[in-house]
């Protein structure tokens, strides 16, 4: 994850993201958190304090759930089913948008 975050707004779907916004705070078990925060129709990866904003959903998930889901059409719901992610906070269910405003590699 450490190698995406610095490519991830190249790799973002424009007509996905479009007028949205929301946070999600990004937590590898076992390793670091990181913060995607969608504003201005741009996705913005560990910002700064003053230009966060609120989190609007957190996802805890295993490090390499994660990247399958990112790069590989890993099935959501399977990872969901077997505990390897888990997400929560004010608007939960936006985790299950979040792969599908990103291109495939």
């Amino acid at each position: 994850m450490e190698a995406i975050n610095p490519i991830l707004p190249g790799w973002v779907r424009q007509d996905r993201v479009q007028g949205f916004t929301a946070g999600f705070e990004i937590r590898l078990r076992g390793q670091a958190t990181h913060l995607w925060v969608f504003r201005g129709d741009r996705l913005h990866v560990n910002p700064p304090e003053p230009d966060r904003g609120p989190i609007d959903v957190h996802v805890s998930g295993d490090p390499a759930a994660l990247v399958l889901l990112l790069y590989a059409p890993e099935s959501q719901w399977k990872q969901i089913a077997t505990g390897r992610i888990l997400a929560w906070g004010r608007r939960p269910w936006l985790a299950l948008t979040l792969t599908s405003r990103f291109h495939k590699p």
